[in-house]
Parts: structure tokens; C-alpha cells; sequence
């Protein structure tokens, strides 16, 4: 008779969690560049009454940046299985690879459109500038 591995419920909530944590991480650094550009979008247009205002819009956008940040780990993780057994230390399992793959497109078409978001915006300041 072949003796099963069992792996100890500590050794799979940390190694869950540290997958968790990075995901969270990537995911926010990529959700807080897109709200670094909305806020330099809303600076531009407003920019004769923007720094006098509150802060709000900054507190607001970052809030929202870390919600979408867990709502999207919480998204992709949820189809794991923590019973099952794995080799290696990986964010993607058979369970959660279709998700995990569509996020990390989205987190590049966000890196994308931030990238693209700052060079318009600094392309418009400068001819600002200039006038």
C-alpha cells in the first residue's frame, strides 16, 4: 500500500497567503498608476482650483485602487482548492489559471494605458507651457 503525503494545514495557509499577499501587491501597483493618471486627468482640467481643493479625490481614488485590489485577488483565488497538493510554489493552478491569465492581461492593459495616460498628459503640459 502506497502511504499518502499530508501536507500540514499551517504550511498550505502560508504559502496561500504569501500568493495571496503578492498578488495583492501587483495587483494594486498596477490599479494605483491607472488612478495616478485619473488624478492628473482631473488636476489638468481643474487646474486653476485643483490644489486649492481637498484632498479627496487622492484618498478616494486610492481606496477605491485597494477594494478593486482585493475584489480581484478574492476573484481569482476563490476556484482554489487548498486541499489539493502541489510540488511547487506557483500562483497558478489548474483551478485558478483561466482567471489568473485574464487578470494579468488586465494588469497589463493597465500598465498600457498608464503608460500612454502620462506621455498625453506630459505632451499637453509642455505645450501648455509653451503657449
Amino acid at each position: 500500500m502506497k502511504e499518502q503525503h499530508v501536507v500540514p494545514f499551517e504550511k498550505i495557509l502560508l504559502i496561500f497567503t504569501v500568493l495571496v499577499l503578492d498578488l495583492i501587491h501587483s495587483i494594486s501597483v498596477s490599479s494605483m498608476q491607472l488612478a495616478m493618471v485619473f488624478e492628473r486627468v482631473l488636476a489638468t482640467y481643474w487646474r486653476a482650483d485643483y490644489e486649492k481643493s481637498t484632498y479627496w479625490i487622492g484618498v478616494a481614488l486610492i481606496i477605491s485602487s485597494l477594494i478593486f485590489s482585493f475584489l480581484a485577488v478574492l476573484w481569482t483565488v476563490l476556484e482554489e482548492h487548498l486541499d489539493s497538493y502541489y510540488g511547487y510554489c506557483s500562483a497558478a493552478t489548474p483551478y485558478t489559471s483561466t482567471r489568473l491569465s485574464t487578470l494579468l492581461i488586465m494588469l497589463t492593459i493597465f500598465g498600457i494605458v498608464s503608460l500612454f495616460g502620462f506621455i498625453i498628459i506630459r505632451v499637453y503640459n509642455q505645450s501648455s507651457l509653451k503657449r
